[in-house]
């Protein structure tokens, strides 16, 4: 057993505890909550973009005090809903050893993901001949390499739903920095403005 096996023990029993302790739900909403809100900050600028401006000055600060107070609103409106369901959850009999089991789960795929990056790190820094015995040998080596492999298969699929929103997040962002109708570029740059 090599001192990193110790420390991936540690990260694992340490990520799994917190999960069972916290619950599945509001492991899940955690994770969730962030990506959700800072979206919705963005997507949100076309409208809280002008309020910002109109309270902070200069613009630009206006519009990103505004995207940071949409993203807080929203960010810990859903927590908080999550924390309650979450302890209603906990409460019942039933369902509340379930939640604690999922949570286990989330904290567990949580460390194995740690693991991975940590392996894809390893791999990228280092050549294979001058990898650490401390590494290589390491009882959870094949744990680390699986965790790297999913990361590889999963990132490219989350990179093109990333690429279908950019579109429609950078033309939030434009709007929202911008109180001027011209700021989002027209189909057709000799396009004439309509006539009433």
């Amino acid at each position: 057993m090599t001192g990193y096996d110790l420390f991936a023990i540690v990260v694992i029993l340490a990520s799994g505890a917190a999960g069972w302790i916290r619950g599945g739900l509001r492991e899940l909403i955690t994770l969730a909550a962030f990506a959700v809100a800072a979206i919705l900050s963005l997507l949100a600028l076309p409208l809280s973009g002008p309020v910002g401006r109109a309270v902070v000055d200069p613009d630009w600060a206006g519009s990103i005090a505004a995207a940071i107070v949409v993203f807080l609103i929203v960010y810990f409106g859903i927590r908080i809903t999550g924390t309650i369901m979450s302890r209603r959850l906990r409460d019942h009999k039933q369902l509340g050893g379930v939640d604690r089991l999922l949570g286990a789960g989330v904290g567990g795929v949580r460390a194995l993901v740690l693991l991975g990056a940590i392996h894809l790190v390893f791999h990228a820094a280092t050549p294979a001949d001058q990898t650490p015995d401390w590494f290589r040998e390491a009882a959870v080596f094949p744990l680390g390499h699986a965790s790297a492999r999913v990361i590889q298969t999963v990132l490219p699929t989350l990179g093109r739903g990333a690429d279908a929103l950019s579109p429609v997040i950078g033309s939030s962002v434009r709007d929202g920095f911008s109180d001027d109708d011209t700021a989002t570029p027209q189909s057709d740059a000799s396009a004439a403005p309509d006539s009433p």
